[in-house]
């Protein structure tokens, strides 16, 4: 029995990852609008995006937070596109004043069936001849999204000092 073929690409490669770091009063807040910039730009309802963590601890005048969520988008029978954000901040208690940090994980993740020997020639074939061409197409798009989501967050960032100094 074959094992199905799994490819996973780095979407930001040959980094995998973009980091943010912003300075501003009350960073915190960016706890509950980040998902629903994530969302809108990767076109993805609820049952797509996950919450794997939230967490903070406010044993110290400096509160830390963190939070993890993963958005799926699936871009046809074979291949999804995911994107991880990772958010670590700070803020003082009583001014509200702090940092944080984003970490965009993005990855195409491709799994083509190949439960038998001659299906999975089949898929490697198909694979090479066809649907590689395809592949590039999801891979730049989802390094557009990625982008769209670094301006969202920034700009959401530069209205948030506007708003909150």
């Amino acid at each position: 029995m074959a094992k199905d073929i799994v490819i996973v690409r780095d979407v930001l490669s040959p980094t995998e990852k973009k980091v943010l770091n912003f300075t501003f009063n009350h960073p915190s807040r960016l706890l509950s609008a980040i998902p629903n910039y994530v969302k809108d730009v990767m076109k993805v309802d609820s049952a797509d995006f996950f919450e794997d963590k939230i967490a903070w601890d406010k044993s110290s005048e400096d509160v830390s937070f963190f939070a993890q969520w993963r958005a799926k988008r699936g871009e046809d029978k074979y291949t999804n596109f995911w994107v991880t954000i990772v958010l670590q901040g700070k803020q003082n208690s009583k001014t509200k004043d702090g940092s944080v940090t984003i970490v965009i994980l993005p990855t195409i993740k491709t799994e083509l069936p190949s439960e038998t020997t001659l299906q999975y020639i089949v898929s490697r074939l198909y694979y090479n001849m066809f649907y590689r061409k395809q592949l590039e197409y999801y891979l730049n798009a989802a390094k557009r999204d990625v982008e769209e989501i670094e301006n969202a967050i920034k700009r959401l960032v530069g209205f948030l000092k506007e708003e909150g100094g």
